[in-house]
């Protein structure tokens, strides 16, 4: 009888150290799953957020419109698009877009602008004036089949950026001229605003640069005969848009924001001075750079 109790107890402790063995091997089982466990979807979602997408559908608080009844839908969202897209990007690059109400008016002919797209002064505030069956917007619709993409938001964007070069730096009170060169003024407004929409995925499918060096070769302006030129034909905005592109190669896009602020509307550095300090080279240096850079097109 003693010798069955010892059997006895020795299977009761071999099924106890068993049991223990198995509740040991359960629970560090489980703390290697929940710790190699991938997370799931919604888990990551809430961890790594993703940056909502940009609405470019909407004008930007300080922009007040005014649009004629004949304007399509399609032409009225295009002026939006580019905008909004000009707006989001400044911020992006900048940390800055507009500073004070702006008026946009879209109609259809403007008879006092056969370009159809310009920056005008009304009672001390800018005014965005955009036709949308003026030569620049259609000028863009056509370039379309060259181009690819959409390029008619392109005409608003660099209408925009004008504002913000008034606005930042580069204007005076009135809007009458720019403190800086004409061609300068221009040519960012080019360049800024086919960046702006490239970024966003709604302009040309082109790079710029193989965009615009096509039709510049076919100016032989001087670039320096543009610092204070009022009327700009159509041929000269591939060549001032070259130029800044070649300025601006290998230098932070903040540099070309940072020419404006040296200006600071007229209180602050000389042209000259605002220029060699934001890029580093005089202007008559860089005139010469640029149209040696031109013969190699």
């Amino acid at each position: 009888m003693r010798r069955n109790q010892n059997g006895f107890v020795h299977v009761i402790l071999v099924i106890i150290v068993i049991v223990l063995l198995v509740m040991a091997l359960l629970f560090v089982g489980k703390n290697v799953e929940k710790k190699f466990k991938p997370k799931s979807s919604s888990t990551q979602s809430s961890t790594q957020s993703e940056k909502p997408k940009p609405d470019f559908s909407k004008l930007p608080d300080l922009i007040k419109p005014n649009y004629a009844t004949d304007i399509s839908l399609e032409n009225k969202n295009l002026v939006i698009t580019g905008i909004a897209a000009q707006d989001y990007y400044l911020n992006q690059w900048f940390g800055k877009s507009i500073n004070r109400p702006t008026g946009l008016e879209v109609v259809r002919q403007d008879p006092a602008n056969q370009a159809g797209a310009e920056v005008v002064s009304k009672n001390g505030e800018a005014v965005i004036k955009i036709a949308t069956d003026g030569f620049a917007m259609q000028q863009a619709k056509m370039m379309n089949q060259y181009n690819g993409g959409e390029s008619r938001p392109h005409i608003s964007a660099h209408e925009y950026v004008h504002v913000y070069q008034f606005q930042n730096g580069c204007g005076i009170i009135g809007m009458n001229n720019y403190l800086a060169p004409r061609w300068l003024m221009e040519g960012e407004a080019e360049w800024l605003s086919y960046k702006a929409l490239g970024e966003a995925g709604i302009g040309p499918s082109i790079k710029f640069k193989d965009l615009y060096i096509r039709q510049a070769r076919e100016d032989n302006t001087v670039l320096k005969s543009l610092e204070s030129r009022q009327d700009f034909p159509p041929s000269v905005y591939p060549v001032v848009g070259m130029a800044v592109d070649y300025l601006m190669q290998d230098k932070p896009i903040k540099t070309i924001d940072d020419f404006c602020a040296k200006l600071d509307n007229g209180n602050g550095q000389s042209v000259s001075d605002a220029f060699k300090s934001a890029f580093g080279s005089t202007l008559d240096s860089f005139y010469n750079d640029f149209e040696n850079y031109r013969k190699s097109w």
